[in-house]
């Protein structure tokens, strides 16, 4: 069994994130749909179900600020008191999240924070690392605080 059958069966929750930079419907539609899949079959390989969708349509990855994912990371930091918080976020892949490794880099930090790991179809193993890796550093920062 692979790092991501791990916990994911344990929650059993996601919520999905899928951004595309065009405008030009047609090629939105497409692009969107082909996301869409990619996040279904992670969610099944790995035993979620996505309860919520979020969706950028014509923002590019380099845009800090976006709809979608502003109100996602809104709902997600507020952890169990949200009615769409998961423990998990699934992608297509990172670029759907960030084109930058800045950007990438600290939107991966903020979903530790909140606990929630990112879990993409594509990359899903180096991600979930990171994420991994950073959210036992705050636990453990955290139980030293104590």
């Amino acid at each position: 069994m692979n790092d991501l059958q791990e916990e994911p069966t344990k929650a059993g929750v996601a919520v999905a994130y899928l951004r595309v930079a065009s405008q030009n419907p047609a090629d939105a539609m497409v692009s969107l749909e082909s996301q869409w899949c990619a996040c279904k079959d992670i969610a099944r390989r790995n035993e979620l179900r996505i309860i919520a969708t979020y969706v950028d349509i014509g923002v590019s990855g380099l845009a800090a600020q976006r709809p979608g994912l502003d109100l996602m990371m809104s709902e997600l930091s507020m952890g169990s008191l949200s009615v769409c918080w998961a423990p998990y976020v699934v992608m297509a892949d990172t670029s759907r999240l960030a084109r930058s490794a800045r950007l990438l880099l600290a939107l991966e930090l903020q979903l530790a924070r909140y606990r929630t790991r990112l879990v993409t179809a594509l990359d899903g193993h180096m991600v979930t690392r990171l994420t991994r890796k950073e959210n036992e550093r705050a636990t453990n920062r955290n139980q030293a605080t104590r």
